[in-house]
């Protein structure tokens, strides 16, 4: 990924250009409003502190804490060389408009279909094995990755996937692309917000498993295809596990230094706050 210093100032200096994302009638639309406010405040708090942060000012330093920049090179490495960039894609995060976006609660709205039928509905795009869903409540089919078993990827994920976002393309008269995020458990399963889950939460183990509505709602905002270059993916590391939770992404920081910069947990972890070691680390603005 290649940052430009004007890009960045832009980035900095203009305001949020996001507005609240749309919930489906399968939501409670107030959990996923406050969610997604929350999400959005860690987004604004995570760049400004960054920017902010000088780690040789001693008393003087406003930014993060020493524990939340031990934090930010145990995820991505050396602070001094990365705060812009990874600020950059804090920025752009917040900055997208989210309006063109919904999520649902559930997959309900989804049919999966293979690909010799979406060649029927779209022309002749699909080719026989491939894994096409067609996207009843957005009027839309598209490709999935992957070939057709006939399951959706909640049901793939062994009961453990939180949520996935989908996106339908750049629409040339609307730069803001159209994608949809799922949320494949209840929301009654977790905390709707980053103060709920900590004051319940039982800290144990590979730190970042214990995640709210608005935690979740952030990671998937970084795979928004408004986002373009700034895009996330979710990364592999060995073993063909997924960079997820904590331990996934610093194991990814020690195999692949430049791949932190576009995985998704990552950006959730810090924004969220969780660091191993004590509560100094926790939480969205310690410092």
């Amino acid at each position: 990924m290649h940052f430009n210093p004007l890009a960045l100032a832009l980035a900095l200096a203009l305001p949020s250009l996001s507005t609240a994302i749309n919930s489906h009638s399968s939501c409670d639309a107030d959990t996923i409003n406050t969610a997604f406010a929350d999400a959005q405040l860690m987004l604004s708090l995570a760049q400004s502190k960054i920017v902010s942060t000088n780690p040789g000012a001693g008393l003087f330093n406003r930014g993060l804490s020493p524990a939340k920049v031990l934090l930010f090179e145990s995820l991505w490495g050396s602070f001094r060389a990365k705060k812009f960039a990874v600020a950059t894609v804090y920025g752009a995060i917040e900055a997208v408009d989210y309006s063109a976006s919904t999520v649902f609660c559930g997959e309900a709205h989804l049919d999966v279909i293979d690909g010799a039928k979406a060649a029927e509905e779209t022309g002749g795009l699909g080719k026989d094995g491939e894994a096409w869903f067609r996207d009843t409540a957005l009027g839309v089919v598209f490709k999935d990755s992957g070939d057709y078993d006939g399951r959706t990827p909640c049901q793939r994920g062994s009961g453990n996937a939180d949520a996935y976002s989908y996106g339908h393309g750049v629409n040339v008269d609307n730069p803001q692309a159209q994608t949809g995020v799922v949320m494949c458990k209840p929301l009654e399963n977790y905390a709707t917000t980053i103060a709920e889950e900590e004051s319940g939460a039982v800290y144990a183990g590979d730190m970042g498993n214990v995640k709210s509505v608005s935690s979740i709602l952030l990671h998937e905002m970084t795979h928004n295809l408004a986002l373009g270059d700034a895009r996330c993916t979710d990364h592999v590391v060995s073993g063909n596990r997924v960079a997820y939770n904590y331990g996934g992404c610093t194991r990814l920081l020690e195999e692949d230094e430049d791949a932190p910069m576009t995985n998704a947990d990552t950006y959730r972890i810090f924004a969220q706050g969780e660091f191993p070691g004590g509560d100094e680390g926790r939480g969205r603005d310690e410092g």
